[in-house]
């Protein structure tokens, strides 16, 4: 896909709904480690919290026109405090090309990392061939990033993050795996960029593993403070305190790894799919 057309929706989104911010485009598409199955992430930063809500009630603008560019994009909508204080991970590429990320709360991303791994590896109990191993090599991508986070030094992190090449070459050295396990999360990682028809149960073993080995990670460090706020602010717009007095990590943690450890044919469609929004307390269109 020409690399101008998400462009050309976000000009159109930012004049259209008169945006107040900054536009940076970013995800694997930008990263040149993109699938079939790729999307593209815009993210728009709002300079102000009211301009954020003011965003959010121009939800059915902003799908109308993605439907119209018929552009497979997802729309993180988020503040310059957040963004400027690292409460939500961004790394993706200016107008003009340049990259920008901002800073890294390991624990925050840790624990992100965790549950994002989790909901790839139930959207890949919901698919079949390609599809099927695009997600477990999405969750393998996941899982290792959240070891990463839990075990490696803050300034020795490989920067841009939740990068397949990255990853390969300067992590899983580190993370006490046998150069075997080393060699399977290799393929494993690959999946997310050429899937494959064929995933073997040993495969599936290994994304399991890692996925354990982070949750025990996670137990040891498992409340994030920036996240308990994300978590009751995102709450705020279903009139809900459900996370007021729990940790909203540990409490999503346990739902989708409960989901992750049933029988796939116990699972039912319409809980995954509710527990997966959970993952991530943000607006995303």
């Amino acid at each position: 896909m020409d690399t101008n057309w998400p462009w050309k929706f976000v000009s159109e989104v930012c004049q259209t709904i008169n945006f107040r911010g900054t536009v940076l485009i970013g995800g694997s598409q930008i990263s040149a480690e993109a699938s079939d199955f790729s999307d593209w992430d815009c993210y728009f930063i709002a300079l102000t919290t009211q301009e954020l809500l003011r965003v959010i009630r121009q939800k059915t603008v902003i799908i109308r026109l993605r439907t119209e560019f018929q552009l497979p994009v997802s729309c993180i909508l988020l503040t310059n405090y957040l963004f400027n204080h690292s409460w939500y991970y961004v790394a993706g590429q200016d107008k003009n090309g340049c990259l920008v990320e901002n800073g890294v709360d390991k624990s925050l991303l840790a624990n992100q990392a965790l549950k994002a791994s989790y909901r790839e590896w139930l959207l890949a109990s919901l698919t079949t061939d390609e599809k099927r191993s695009y997600h477990l090599g999405k969750a393998m991508l996941q899982g290792l990033s959240s070891l990463m986070l839990s075990l490696i030094p803050k300034e020795e992190l490989p920067r841009p993050l939740f990068r397949v090449k990255l990853l390969s070459e300067k992590i899983l050295s580190r993370l006490a795996l046998s150069n075997q396990e080393i060699v399977a999360c290799q393929r494993l990682l690959q999946y997310k960029l050429t899937p494959m028809q064929e995933i073997s149960s040993d495969d599936e073993a290994l994304v399991s593993q890692v996925i354990e080995n982070a949750y025990l990670h996670f137990l040891q460090r498992s409340f994030s403070f920036r996240s308990y706020v994300l978590y009751n602010l995102w709450a705020l717009k279903h009139n809900s305190p459900r996370y007021l007095f729990v940790n909203p990590d540990k409490m999503v943690v346990y739902n989708l790894r409960q989901l992750a450890l049933c029988p796939p044919n116990e699972r039912r469609k319409e809980t995954v799919e509710y527990f997966m929004k959970q993952v991530w307390p943000v607006v995303i269109i």
